[in-house]
């Protein structure tokens, strides 16, 4: 038998230059992107099946924030009833980032788990923390931020043709997620430092356009998908209280498949709100 060749690790002067291959790291961006060949897809309902998986694991956290969420969202549908100012407007403005609290906490226990892998520990259940669900109130300022471009750009998309609407809707669904994994404040723990430079505000948009417009039926088939699970858990209290964390959650293997998570990389217990 021959010997095996072992692996080389490049340094990180060389995984720092611009190649055009699959998975590469681009240089100047420090985002991963893959280059998928022409003719190729993405499973789109494996990342339903990803969602699930991660509900059915820990379903009760899930649960929990979801029936905290859906009360605090139809609290704020009753105050734009019956009161005839915009408290409910702005109760829902103040409440924007909780709908990322599925993500950030999922994409966590993703990492956890997969740092526990490398190191042979494939019995440690690892759950979401509670803080976690919340701390999209640490990028409050620029959450809020893309929430106002995208209020004002989308309608603009369906106002001159509605094509352009739909594009621009779904092309801008994931930039907050980019923008939470990517962002180059401080927030976040390396436990991995790796070469890749974190993208500022508006290269989250960018970098959003840019994947999403190469895998644009992937990802109207997956938002579909999404829509008819969400319209038959609203069949009931129960089902709804299902179906939105499986919903939510499926965005994770999504970002994994179009974006890629920084494994390394664990949120931290600080506040920045700048870009």
């Amino acid at each position: 038998m021959p010997d095996e060749v072992p692996l080389e690790t490049p340094s990180p002067q060389e995984q720092g230059k611009f190649v055009e291959e699959e998975g590469s790291i681009q240089q100047g961006h420090g985002y991963r992107t893959q280059q998928h060949s022409a003719g190729s897809d993405i499973p789109s309902a494996n990342w339903i099946a990803g969602g699930w998986n991660m509900y059915a694991e820990n379903w009760v956290p899930y649960t929990a924030f979801s029936l905290f969420f859906i009360v605090t969202s139809f609290s704020s549908f009753l105050l734009n009833i019956y009161t005839e100012n915009s408290i409910g407007t702005i109760f829902w403005f103040l409440s924007y980032p909780l709908h990322f609290g599925w993500f950030i906490a999922g994409s966590r226990v993703l990492k956890e788990k997969e740092r526990l892998l490398r190191e042979g520990d494939i019995t440690t259940k690892v759950a979401p923390r509670l803080g976690d669900f919340f701390r999209g109130y640490y990028l409050f300022f620029p959450l809020s931020g893309y929430l106002i471009i995208k209020s004002i750009i989308i309608p603009l998309g369906f106002l001159f043709c509605i094509v352009p609407g739909f594009y621009l809707a779904v092309a801008l669904s994931f930039v907050e997620l980019v923008y939470i994994e990517y962002h180059r404040q401080g927030s976040f723990t390396e436990m991995d430092p790796g070469v890749s430079v974190p993208l500022g505000f508006f290269m989250c948009i960018e970098h959003s356009f840019h994947v999403i417009h190469q895998h644009c039926c992937e990802v109207w088939t997956f938002f579909l998908m999404i829509f008819f699970i969400l319209v038959l858990g609203s069949i009931s209290v129960l089902g709804l209280v299902i179906a939105w964390p499986v919903a939510m959650l499926s965005f994770i293997p999504a970002f994994q498949a179009l974006f890629q998570f920084q494994m390394g990389r664990l949120p931290a217990d600080q506040c920045n709100c700048y870009c």
